[in-house]
């Protein structure tokens, strides 16, 4: 099992992506989220992907559909479910990502 956690300290949303391999080409995921835009997208339902067509094809992606119906694209949820799927399907070791945005205005 491979765990994400993402937090977003704007509004203080923490999500939990699970994900856990069902055999070769099939990976569950499961969202554990205090965003209520990613809980309407998935309706609480554990989510099946083939990790193949997630990280190498967008077209067909169930990922990118999810994001898709997000109000905005900067939402980390696309990228940190990439990396856990990647993880999972045993295609990268496990990693640490901190991302941290700041504006410095110009005077």
């Amino acid at each position: 099992m491979t765990q994400v956690d993402i937090l977003t300290t704007q509004h203080s949303f923490k999500t939990t992506l699970e994900f856990t391999k069902l055999s070769e080409d099939a990976i569950g995921m499961r969202i554990d989220s205090e965003c209520p835009h990613l809980l309407n997208t998935v309706q609480n339902q554990p989510v099946a992907l083939d990790p193949m067509i997630e990280l190498f094809r967008s077209a067909d992606s169930v990922l990118t559909r999810i994001a898709d119906q997000l109000p905005h694209r900067a939402c980390p949820f696309l990228f940190s479910a990439l990396k856990g799927l990647e993880i999972e399907a045993g295609l990268e070791r496990p990693v640490q990502v901190q991302i941290n945005v700041r504006r410095q205005d110009s005077e």
